[in-house]
């Protein structure tokens, strides 16, 4: 299938500001994209073949989430059979809402019959998957413009884990990692907890976990040659001090125009954009503020926060 247009992936750390720069990044004339996160490679990625999501740090915490992983392996269990996986791929695009995540790139009619066009042209369940992917990220494009020079924008944070299978397949992809350090990340998802968000944790030591997990696979991939010139690193603190600057390298690095009218437009956007979106954070005590910093020094130092 004919795939060559620019592709921007906005990935990285939930709370870090991918939902702010994917409407900033919106306003550029030569961009395509849905004000709302895919969750493409959370529904599809896993059955490409191999799992990127990394093992975790070690000590306490590790032996935590491998309980974790084996509690819900006891009550999700990876499917035994093709016609099993292509039944969890459907109940996880169902739970979505009408017009969110990837509902609002792929009506249900058209994912079936992408399903059934797939399965019959691919014996192997990861080639199937790969072309059903294809198939989403091509309709959705065309269905947006007929301007194959546009950069199509994607954001879902979680697809920081599934980077190796995006660049693999996507020779012209690039992709944006946006971190925060790791005390206002935890004062972010305590207020969330305290909300109700599900998915949000509630106990410190998980949100740790998750912040780390994230900035361990950044670091993998930062380290890797492979990945030279595809990935650039932001920080939520520098676009929020410097919008202008960090914008300036982003337009830059997508080699989209960065002209001083468009990145003007772009930026006199960025207070009404944060506005719809405003973050609750609770501040956290010392003694826990300390204590993540403890647990996270090594990885904070390669974030360029320590």
């Amino acid at each position: 299938m004919d795939i060559q247009f620019p592709k921007l992936f906005i990935t990285g750390m939930g709370r870090s500001g991918t939902h702010w720069l994917l409407h900033l990044l919106l306003q550029h004339p030569q961009t395509v994209g849905l004000q709302t996160e895919s969750k493409l490679y959370s529904v599809f990625g896993d059955y490409l073949g191999t799992s990127s999501l990394p093992t975790g740090s070690g000590g306490k915490m590790t032996q935590i989430k491998h309980k974790l992983k084996r509690y819900f392996e006891q009550r999700f269990p990876v499917p035994s059979s093709q016609e099993e996986a292509w039944f969890s791929m459907l109940d996880d695009y169902n739970a979505f809402e009408a017009g969110t995540r990837l509902k609002a790139f792929v009506t249900n009619d058209a994912l079936v019959e992408m399903i059934n066009r797939a399965r019959n042209e691919h014996e192997a369940l990861s080639k199937a998957v790969q072309s059903i992917i294809d198939q989403i990220l091509v309709q959705f494009y065309s269905s947006q413009t007929t301007d194959h020079s546009k950069t199509l924008v994607e954001k879902t944070p979680r697809h920081l884990f599934y980077l190796p299978h995006i660049f693999d397949h996507f020779s012209d992809a690039k992709a944006i990692i946006l971190v925060r350090d790791v005390v206002g990340y935890c004062e972010s998802l305590t207020a969330l907890s305290k909300q109700g968000i599900s998915w949000s944790p509630s106990e410190t030591f998980q949100q740790i976990q998750l912040w780390k997990d994230a900035a361990q696979y950044t670091q993998k991939l930062m380290q890797s040659s492979l990945y030279n010139g595809k990935i650039l690193l932001v920080k939520m603190e520098n676009l929020r001090h410097a919008l202008s600057h960090e914008m300036q390298q982003i337009l830059d690095f997508a080699s989209l125009d960065s002209s001083a009218d468009i990145l003007q437009h772009i930026v006199s956007k960025s207070k009404e954009i944060n506005r719809s979106k405003e973050e609750a954070q609770l501040p956290l005590s010392q003694e826990l503020k300390e204590t993540m910093l403890s647990e996270t020094k090594r990885e904070r130092q390669f974030l360029g926060y320590a």
